[in-house]
């Protein structure tokens, strides 16, 4: 690899690009279509534009998961799926239906009277009357319950127990999304530099 911007003499870059065997016989042979091409009349060289290379597990007992020779793999970003999500949880929100209700009752004590005098003084059975106005008998302040008169009692509290029937029937709960679901940069720290390969030179030689 280089760190200038050009490829040199008896150089080619690592593009990727196909190569005529015919010019090149001495590279093909290391080569040959391990990268592409045809294999009669081309070949391709590595492509390692925007890759970075790994060594590959030519040999056994690598505790990593194998790599071939010109094998490719990985992606600059990726976007989770719901398998790969982490357990988590969500806001949700009940909403009942049905149920009882309560209410503030109002409620009016009604007796019952008369504008009559008087003639009684027990009150079973009988209604208010008119008090006599004076002698012995401003005692007698009931008459019979023949009145057909109703008259309301002020300053009587009420006290009600018990509240609204029937409880939830039924309901729905919404529970609200989150995330986005935009995929995100998986790409270690880099920095681009150009990868070149020999295309003449003395052929190496396997011992």
């Amino acid at each position: 690899m280089v760190g200038f911007t050009f490829n040199p003499r008896g150089w080619a870059y690592c593009a990727g690009q196909l190569l005529p065997i015919a010019q090149n016989q001495a590279l093909f042979a290391l080569l040959g279509t391990t990268y592409g091409g045809n294999g009669q009349t081309n070949f391709a060289l590595p492509d390692l534009r925007g890759r970075v290379p790994v060594g590959a597990t030519n040999t056994s007992g690598s505790p990593l998961p194998p790599v071939q020779v010109a094998q490719t793999g990985g992606t600059p970003q990726v976007q989770l799926t719901m398998n790969e999500l982490p357990m988590h949880n969500h806001l949700a929100t009940f909403t009942g239906t049905g149920g009882g209700g309560g209410s503030s009752p109002q409620v009016a004590v009604k007796v019952g009277v008369t504008s009559t005098t008087g003639t009684l003084n027990t009150p079973g059975g009988n209604v208010l009357a008119a008090a006599p106005t004076a002698g012995p008998n401003q005692a007698l302040v009931y008459a019979p319950s023949t009145a057909n008169l109703d008259g309301e009692l002020a300053g009587i509290s009420v006290a009600v127990t018990g509240g609204g029937g029937g409880g939830i029937t039924g309901g729905t709960v919404t529970v609200n999304p989150s995330g986005g679901g935009q995929p995100f940069s998986i790409m270690p720290p880099f920095i681009g530099i150009n990868f070149v390969i020999a295309l003449e030179g003395i052929f190496p030689s396997r011992s």
